[in-house]
């Protein structure tokens, strides 16, 4: 063979080898998806969610290319119909037993009866009940019942139930905290707010003073634990707060209302007689004139 015969055949061979590839390209272009995968995949429900990743990407090459080719069209199937399939989640709703406080000495959480047992030794006064449960619970930590997800802190739920034998357990057994609540509330303003048996009521209130450096303490508001028992007719309460050395009689909140004006625009004229009597200052006007 010549020369130029032999380059000649060479050059068709060239030819041909660029239009078998381009073939190879265009039909690894147009390769659609067997319809025995969508079967299968129906029958062993592989296109759930955790499983449909690894199916993502799907590449498919022509009769005679292998892996190592660098020429590889890949079929994308990220838009595939699956996508859109339903995936199964779970309810997200949060129960109280998950939110259930976790003890100081233990890896256990409170459950359901327990918790409801905690809050009901309180409410009843049962002390020596307490006394047992504090041994795996934290009393400085919230109870939490039912879907009340913010729940309430022992000596807050003992003081608004007037249980005096309970706050003072809390106080002198446990050291609890007097810290406010979430709402600026003290367990002294909650007494003092609290609709219970006035007589209990002082009692927790006299143990309270006790144990609190500024019985003037008030919320956003400024309203204090004076102005609460006032405007909700404790007076054997408010008689318990006058007796404080640091107790500030004629203290006003945000609208300048004091603890008398309250007394006074409530119809409670017993805890007036007793604010006036104490000393409280009664030409002192609040901001929308109530004198």
């Amino acid at each position: 063979m010549t020369d130029s015969r032999l380059f000649e055949v060479c050059f068709d061979c060239e030819i041909v080898g660029h239009a078998l590839s381009a073939a190879m390209h265009a039909s690894a272009h147009s390769f659609s998806v067997p319809k025995n995968i969508k079967q299968e995949k129906d029958s062993v429900n592989i296109f759930k969610d955790q499983e449909v990743k690894s199916y993502r990407k799907m590449s498919f090459r022509p009769a005679g290319m292998s892996d190592d080719d660098e020429d590889v069209n890949s079929i994308d199937l990220s838009t595939s119909e699956y996508d859109n399939a339903p995936v199964d989640h779970q309810e997200t709703r949060t129960d109280w037993q998950t939110l259930a406080q976790k003890q100081p000495n233990s890896d256990a959480y409170l459950d359901c009866d327990t918790m409801e047992e905690l809050k009901k030794s309180i409410i009843e006064g049962q002390v020596d009940k307490l006394v047992s449960l504090s041994s795996s619970y934290d009393l400085n930590q919230p109870i939490v019942t039912g879907w009340d997800t913010s729940g309430i802190r022992p000596i807050f739920l003992a003081a608004e139930n007037g249980k005096d034998e309970v706050v003072e357990f809390l106080l002198e057994k446990m050291k609890v905290s007097l810290a406010p609540d979430s709402n600026g509330l003290t367990p002294l303003m909650t007494v003092c707010g609290s609709n219970q048996n006035g007589n209990d009521l002082a009692k927790c209130a006299k143990i309270l003073l006790s144990a609190v450096t500024d019985p003037n303490e008030h919320q956003e508001q400024k309203i204090n634990s004076l102005m609460l028992a006032s405007k909700n007719g404790n007076d054997k309460v408010v008689e318990e707060l006058i007796k404080h050395p640091k107790i500030f009689l004629d203290a006003q909140d945000t609208q300048g209302w004091t603890s008398l004006l309250y007394a006074i625009d409530a119809g409670y004229g017993n805890i007036a007689r007793i604010l006036l009597e104490a000393g409280a200052n009664p030409d002192i006007a609040a901001l929308d004139g109530m004198v």
